[in-house]
């Protein structure tokens, strides 16, 4: 029987569906917040190339062949979560590379500052002491940078997890 069977059911599943993000929706928002939103589009793009290499394939019906062989199934199976692994591994290098970029810039000024006796450093705190007032002032200070450096790499080290987990999942699957 085709059709909806049962509309509360198929109405709660697709809120679900719309509304939880997947693996392709984590590696956009990702990419937009370490790289920005050009290239998150470009990620985009590859997603939908992607979703509609998938779909050309399940309409030509190469689930009924993957189901019928058990090696081409494992192939496919250990490929994506190779490649899972691998985004999965990007991610968190690059959520380790943005926390470490943003502690050693604090670690940096406080030695500039102890290496100059205070001189220079007086003139560049100055400076930066100007520079983050007008920062402050549109709403970008040095804190709430720093908060959004510190969301960022948290999200891309989530993603990163959330990655290795579907990794994990797929190469427990069985084709049947």
């Amino acid at each position: 029987m085709l059709g909806i069977t049962d509309l509360p059911t198929y109405l709660a599943g697709l809120a679900l569906i719309i509304l939880l993000p997947g693996p392709n929706s984590l590696y956009v928002v990702s990419v937009a917040a370490r790289r920005g939103p050009r290239v998150a589009y470009q990620a985009a793009g590859g997603v939908l190339c992607g979703d509609a290499v998938l779909m050309i394939l399940s309409a030509g019906g190469v689930a009924s062949l993957l189901k019928a062989s058990p090696i081409a199934f494992t192939i496919v199976k250990v490929a994506g979560a190779g490649y899972l692994t691998w985004l999965a591994i990007g991610m968190l290098r690059g959520a380790w590379a943005l926390w470490h970029r943003r502690a050693e810039r604090a670690g940096l000024a406080e030695r500039a500052d102890a290496a100059q006796g205070g001189g220079a450093a007086a003139l560049s705190t100055g400076a930066a002491g100007a520079t983050e007032a007008v920062e402050a002032q549109a709403g970008q200070g040095p804190a709430a940078k720093n908060r959004a450096k510190r969301l960022t790499a948290g999200l891309s080290a989530g993603a990163g997890a959330a990655f290795l987990g579907f990794a994990v999942k797929l190469s427990l699957a069985s084709a049947g």
